[in-house]
């Protein structure tokens, strides 16, 4: 392990991780992915809904919120916003967007509500 690894480690120990997504797959996935990185299981919240989201938001201090782009078929732009307002210090607290669409649209909502990084999914050709 490196020495950015190391300080990743450090930094996401204490953290707590929001998992949002109607995905399975893709929560398994990004569940290791952190508990790879430090994160601790009892720090991760899944939701399904923008609803479910919201509440665990409001209840808890959620650090990293890592989201699809589109829940049923809706943006989860009020998520975004009540994690801004809750935690307008951005410096220590994270916002992750998963989009399966490249649009202008989706790159200009992550750009104009301070989203810390926003991830395409990869398309195969049968998709």
């Amino acid at each position: 392990m490196d020495k950015v690894d190391k300080k990743i480690q450090i930094f996401l120990k204490s953290k707590k991780l929001l998992l949002v997504t109607e995905n399975s797959t893709d929560r398994t996935a990004w569940k290791k992915i952190f508990h790879d990185y430090g994160i601790q299981t009892q720090s991760f919240f899944n939701a399904n809904t923008i609803e479910e989201a919201m509440e665990i938001v409001e209840a808890n201090q959620i650090d990293i919120v890592f989201s699809a782009y589109t829940l049923s078929e809706l943006p989860v732009m009020d998520l975004i916003y009540l994690h801004n307002k809750k935690h307008p210090n951005r410096s220590e607290f994270l916002f992750f967007l998963v989009s399966e669409q490249n649009s202008l649209a989706v790159a200009s909502c992550a750009a104009e509500n301070d989203i810390d990084a926003l991830l395409i999914k990869p398309c195969t050709l049968s998709n």
